[in-house]
Parts: C-alpha cells; sequence; structure tokens
C-alpha cells in the first residue's frame, strides 16, 4: 500500500489535513467570524465610552437548528433556537474572570455568542473541526 495524498500518516501537518478537509466539505453556509481585535480609549472628559474594535473573517460553517431532544438532555443549557456550527476554525470562548465578550458568529444578519461546545473532531490528538453550539444575542 502506498501513501498517497490520500493517506494520514504520523506527523501529517495540521494544515494540511484542514486544506483537505475543507477541499471535501461538501456543504456548509457562509458565515462571518468576529473577533475582538482591541479597545479604543475613549474620551472621559466627553463623557466618550471605550469601545471595542473588530476584526471579521468570512468562512464557511455547517449550520444545524438544535433539536427538541437535545435541549430537553441539556438540564437547561441549550435553548430552543440554539445552532450548532461547525467550522475549521477555532473559536474563543466568553470568559467572565476577565471580561472578554470571546468571539462571535454573524450569521443571516444575526450575531450569535458560544454557549457551549461539541466534540470536535481529531487527527492525531489534535483538533481539526470544531463544533460549537451557539445563541443570538443580537442583530448587528
Amino acid at each position: 500500500m502506498s501513501s498517497g495524498e490520500g493517506f494520514y500518516k504520523k506527523g501529517t501537518d495540521k494544515a494540511y489535513i484542514q486544506k483537505l478537509m475543507k477541499d471535501a466539505q461538501p456543504t456548509g453556509e457562509y458565515v462571518l467570524i468576529r473577533r475582538v481585535s482591541g479597545l479604543t480609549d475613549g474620551n472621559p472628559i466627553e463623557g466618550e465610552q471605550p469601545t471595542l474594535t473588530y476584526k471579521t473573517k468570512k468562512t464557511t460553517a455547517i449550520i444545524m437548528r438544535l433539536t427538541p431532544e437535545e435541549v430537553t438532555v441539556s438540564a437547561g443549557l441549550y435553548q430552543h433556537g440554539d445552532l450548532r456550527v461547525e467550522l475549521l476554525e477555532e473559536l474563543k470562548f466568553t470568559d467572565d474572570q476577565t471580561r472578554d465578550i470571546g468571539d462571535r458568529i454573524i450569521y443571516q444578519k444575526q450575531t450569535y455568542r458560544i454557549v457551549g461546545r461539541t466534540q470536535n473532531r481529531n487527527i492525531e490528538n489534535k483538533d481539526v473541526y470544531f463544533a460549537y453550539i451557539v445563541r443570538k444575542v443580537g442583530a448587528k
């Protein structure tokens, strides 16, 4: 058996694996990933609060609504209307201790935040495909 491009072998580069998965990804919808990139100084004398600045990146994701069964078995963690998002990008969660709002996903002109994570897919113990549960937070 030869080791052609379709075979994974020990030491395979993660970027190469992700490229193969992206090329093979048959479906998906365009979403925007909005990452916090900084904070403006604001102007306390003028009464202007510091505001967050963002970097936005377009990518594809597989989007599915959670089933009523998934909402029920989550014991209140998930709600009706939450979505499962699977993509090749790792996202940053909201962190209450550091007051970091985390990454957002913009899908169909609605903004979503991460409320949970499902099983990532990995190769050689490295995550290469990420799955999140997201909830709508506004229309921006």
